[in-house]
């Protein structure tokens, strides 16, 4: 019996200690609320009052056993009630405890998901700009190959002229383009050429562009630049950034500052000649199938007074199936593109930036003296809303050869035939 009572004694001190520890190391640090560790010191009090009963009888020799046998058991039975009231009281403070553990590990979890969303968000879309650069660096990548091999294949079979850069002397910028710098520099014979050079490249999207537009115009002037009034490409050369078209150098500069120093001196017989170059120009371009796409007075140049159209960068094939339609200067714009950004221009958007072009060169602000009213009403038939009812390359050209009155119309269309020869020739 002994041995029993020491025994609970021993279980009794050993769930004290485990409770005083918890309570001193986990209660009081993690659970600050009272009631619960007023419900940990009731069971503990309890315990230790039914450990110093237990310790007390385990003393009482056998007489005194029986004599206090009544008292051991009412106090036995009312510290036994003691210690199932605070159990329970326990039992329920634990519930809440936990329960509200629960809700602050709930609320404590789902900041932290945010917060792995956010990140994981954050590293997406990292991911996707990296995906994206790569790309781009790809595509530049073989866009310069591509560009590369097919100037360095038609240099070598000598449909282009190559010139070393160290050949050109007085080299001076002329103006700025949108993808580089036209400068103007001295041939080793003195001749005086205009240089078309790339600009520092500043991101992938961009020289990918440029390297298009580049090689496009190269090919461009390449099918067309022999017609008399279309600017001459003269071949290739290389600075320390890229490759260098070489053109012919337009020693008036553009029609804009052309009109602009001599639109007052200028006789009908004169504007009406300019006309018919402009118009000669875009005609060999349409007969070729190229949209210019981009005409205006500062893509028309001047070389000893003959009229040249430039600047092909924006120009494309009328059966390419490509839909870019940058809108180029508003004032020579297609009201089309205007209405409706996903127009794309055509040939009959060319013949409105000429119908511009026609007014631009004889009437300025207001009809200039002699003006024939047929003149006024081809260039209104150009502007019409409706690019149906635009007049199309050959009507403009056949209208003005009529009105030119010169011995210039068989030389114009000599050039067209021969630039179309020579073309042939090349392909």
């Amino acid at each position: 019996m002994n041995d029993i009572n020491t025994n609970r004694v021993e279980i009794a001190t050993a769930s004290l200690e485990s409770l005083q520890s918890r309570t001193s190391k986990e209660s009081e640090k993690h659970h600050r609320d009272r009631e619960y560790i007023a419900a940990f010191r009731e069971l503990i009090n309890v315990l230790h009052k039914i450990k110093k009963d237990i310790e007390l009888i385990t003393k009482f020799r056998s007489f005194k056993k029986y004599v206090k046998a009544i008292y051991i058991k009412e106090r036995l039975i009312y510290l036994t009630g003691k210690y199932e009231t605070a159990l329970k009281d326990l039992q329920f403070t634990l519930i809440i405890a936990n329960e509200e553990r629960r809700r602050n590990e709930t609320e404590a979890l789902t900041e932290d998901l945010a917060e792995f969303d956010k990140f994981f968000e954050t590293v997406g879309a990292k991911v996707d700009y990296i995906s994206k650069q790569i790309m781009n660096n790809i595509k530049t990548d073989i866009k310069d190959l591509v560009t590369e091999e097919w100037i360095k294949m038609k240099i070598k079979e000598k449909d282009i002229n190559y010139f070393e850069y160290s050949e050109f002397n007085i080299i001076k910028e002329i103006c700025k383009e949108g993808f580089g710098v036209v400068k103007r520099a001295e041939t080793s014979d003195k001749k005086q050429v205009a240089l078309k050079c790339l600009t520092e490249k500043k991101s992938s999207e961009i020289d990918v562009k440029v390297i298009e537009n580049f090689i496009k115009e190269l090919k461009t002037l390449r099918a067309v630049g022999y017609h008399d009034n279309i600017i001459n490409f003269l071949g290739i050369s290389k600075d320390r950034i890229g490759y260098v078209m070489v053109l012919e150098y337009a020693n008036e500069g553009n029609l804009r500052d052309y009109l602009t120093k001599k639109f007052k001196s200028l006789e009908w017989e004169k504007k009406i000649r300019m006309t018919l170059d402009i118009t000669c120009g875009l005609r060999c371009l349409h007969f070729k199938g190229i949209i210019h796409r981009d005409l205006h007075s500062k893509n028309i140049l001047v070389n000893n007074s003959k009229l040249l159209i430039a600047n092909f960068g924006l120009s494309t094939e009328v059966t390419s199936n490509s839909t870019s339609n940058k809108m180029g200067v508003i004032e020579y714009a297609d009201p089309q593109c205007l209405k409706n950004e996903n127009h794309v221009k055509d040939k009959k958007s060319d013949v409105y930036s000429l119908g511009v072009l026609l007014w631009e060169i004889t009437s300025g602000e207001e009809p200039v003296e002699g003006t024939p009213s047929e003149y006024q009403q081809l260039y209104q038939k150009c502007w019409d809303d409706d690019p149906k009812k635009r007049p199309d390359i050959d009507q403009v050209y056949k209208e003005i050869s009529r009105q030119c009155n010169s011995n210039c119309t068989n030389e114009q269309e000599d050039s067209l035939a021969a630039s179309v020869i020579l073309n042939t020739i090349l392909q």
